[in-house]
């Protein structure tokens, strides 16, 4: 048994599960959400709790491309999840999610050059998140590997900014 006990962190999306989280674990774990998404969680949850996000990136500067590599997930078109209803609260409409729409991709995958993916990573970070974990789309783990080796000194300049946590 280590020392110090790791958190609880409950995948919460919505506001019921962030609300549980609040109440018996030390906080929440989302993923693919937009910003917007982590200054609610932080909102419902205060300032005593943990807010991890993870934040899938696809390092492509081609658009269309980037967007069907996002598609391609099934992530956002499952009918009746808890991403098309925290998109809907969020105000996104149910077509453009279940379709797919370049606005919601956009706002759920981080995607372009290192630059712009750690941008989002602070965008983030500044809506309350203590810490961004990231996670590369790519076709194979050699792929993975070269993305990851790319992506680090971009979000090496979270920890140089002085946040709480670094950037994973």
């Amino acid at each position: 048994m280590p020392e110090v006990p790791f958190p609880r962190l409950l995948a919460a999306l919505g506001p019921k599960m962030q609300e549980l989280a609040g109440e018996r674990a030390d906080g929440v774990l989302p993923a693919a959400m937009p910003p917007e998404h982590t200054r609610r969680a932080r909102e419902r949850l205060g300032d005593g709790k943990l807010v991890v996000v993870l934040q899938t990136a696809i390092l492509a500067t081609d658009a269309a491309a980037a967007r069907e590599t996002a598609r391609s997930t099934g992530l956002l078109s499952l009918p009746g999840s808890p991403y098309v209803r925290s998109l809907k609260e969020l105000g996104y409409a149910e077509a453009d999610i279940m379709d797919g729409s370049d606005e919601v991709v956009d706002a759920c995958f981080a995607w372009g050059d290192e630059e712009t993916i750690a941008r989002r990573v602070r965008a983030h970070l500044d809506a309350g998140a203590d810490h961004v974990a990231v996670s590369v789309l790519a076709p194979d783990l050699a792929s993975a590997a070269d993305q990851y080796e790319r992506l680090a000194p971009a979000l090496q300049v979270q920890r140089a900014a002085g946040r709480t946590s670094p950037v994973s």
